[in-house]
C-alpha cells in the first residue's frame, strides 16, 4: 500500500523555501504539466517559461512552489 503526503507551508518566498527543502531532502522540482525536461535542464526556468506562455503575470510566478521525491 502506498501513501501520499502533502505538507503546505505559508512562505514569503515559496521558490527559495522549496529550493532549501529540495537540497535538504534530496527531492526535485517537478517539471510543468506536459513538459519533458532534458537531463540537466533547470525546472524552475521551465516553470518561468511555462507561466509566461500561459499569460500568468510575472509578479504571481513565485506565489507557489513544490518539490517531490524523485523515487515517487
Amino acid at each position: 500500500m502506498s501513501r501520499h503526503l502533502q505538507i503546505t507551508f505559508d512562505a514569503h518566498d515559496p521558490r527559495a523555501l522549496s529550493s532549501f527543502w529540495r537540497e535538504v531532502l534530496g527531492y526535485v522540482h517537478p517539471p510543468p504539466p506536459g513538459v519533458e525536461l532534458p537531463e540537466g535542464a533547470a525546472p524552475l526556468a521551465a516553470w518561468d517559461e511555462f507561466l509566461a506562455r500561459a499569460g500568468v503575470p510575472e509578479e504571481q510566478w513565485n506565489t507557489k512552489s513544490a518539490i517531490e521525491d524523485p523515487a515517487g
